[in-house]
């Protein structure tokens, strides 16, 4: 019964954690709070690396913002952080000039359920080959 409820729970949380992907979408499209990656130029990588602590030309964070002249971005700051349990997060404004690509994050239904059964497959495997099943 424990070994049903453990599998079962844990197969809730992965689908509530799900797999998610990123797909292509164009800036007017993109949903204002939705969690993007955005790609840049090297010369924007570059600007960038300063104030994300990071040098990539990929940028992921928050669409917070978007315009004719580009999109701004919520990011995590990366490196150490003393004395703070919170994150810190900064903003920053990419122009669509130099803006390669804008992905939008996506649930994908598809790798969550095979996951998700495989998990499940295994717990019950599992349980099932150390007697799980058995009165006693």
């Amino acid at each position: 019964m424990v070994g049903r409820l453990g599998a079962a729970i844990l197969a809730v949380a992965l689908t509530a954690s799900g797999c998610y992907v990123y797909e292509p979408v164009r800036p007017a499209d993109a949903i204002l709070d939705a969690r993007v990656r955005a790609t840049v130029t090297p010369e924007q990588a570059a600007e960038l690396s300063e104030a994300l602590r990071a040098i990539s030309p990929q940028v992921t964070g928050r669409l917070v913002e978007r315009s004719d002249q580009g999109v701004m971005l919520e990011v995590p700051l990366h490196g150490p952080l003393r004395g703070s349990s919170r994150a810190l997060y900064s903003r920053v404004s990419i122009p669509f000039s130099y803006l390669g690509a804008l992905e939008s994050r996506k649930l994908s239904g598809w790798r969550t359920a095979v996951s998700v059964g495989a998990v499940v497959a295994g717990v019950t495997g599992g349980w099932a080959f150390v007697g799980g099943g058995e009165g006693g």
